[in-house]
């Protein structure tokens, strides 16, 4: 589940993802696409990552995603 909320100028997004232990592995990265509703899109930002000093993955300042099956993510 996940909420998420602008402020009153809409320049910042405070969101929490909370990740249900239905998963059967750890999750590697979480993230948001921009897109029609019949494709993926890009990604615009990421909310974690497992490793984010791949090449061409998550930049260097994303939060680390959970280590175990379940967690949550928060950004206030």
């Amino acid at each position: 589940m996940a909420t998420a909320t602008f402020n009153a100028s809409q320049t910042q997004l405070a969101y929490t993802l909370n990740l249900s232990e239905s998963f059967t592995d750890a999750l590697t990265q979480a993230h948001i696409h921009v897109g029609s509703a019949s494709g993926t899109g890009l990604v615009i930002f990421f909310l974690c990552a497992t490793d984010p000093t791949i090449p061409d993955a998550a930049p260097p300042e994303t939060q680390l995603c959970p280590d175990a099956v379940g967690g949550t993510i928060r950004q206030l």
